[in-house]
């Protein structure tokens, strides 16, 4: 919650302030500059997960997640499969799959 508010909240009130301050055009600023706060945080948010889908990694908890069935883990790269997984698949296990990247950090936009 505190991220949202920080990365999102805190923009958005400091760009009307800086825009009011500093600029004669007003409010044709602070509508620019809203609208390129809303379009990078979306950019942002959408490039994050589609990498996720696309390249995740596995997150440290993933074999609790899984609970893989250890006779069918022929070598190390099963580990990062779901075929070896005990577990219905369901969005916990999914999720489990998308580490990379961290929302966190490219929440710094």
């Amino acid at each position: 919650m505190q991220l949202y508010l920080i990365s999102v909240l805190g923009p958005a009130v400091l760009v009307p302030v800086i825009s009011l301050l500093t600029s004669e055009r007003g409010f044709a600023d602070i509508h620019a500059g809203l609208l390129a706060l809303a379009l990078s945080a979306s950019l942002a948010n959408s490039a994050t997960n589609v990498i996720k889908v696309l390249i995740g990694r596995p997150r440290p908890d993933m074999l609790d997640r899984c609970k893989p069935d250890l006779s069918a883990v022929k070598d190390a790269i099963t580990l990062f499969t779901d075929t070896v997984c005990t577990v219905p698949e369901g969005k916990r296990l999914s999720e489990g799959f998308r580490s990379f990247p961290s929302g966190h950090s490219s929440r710094a936009y």
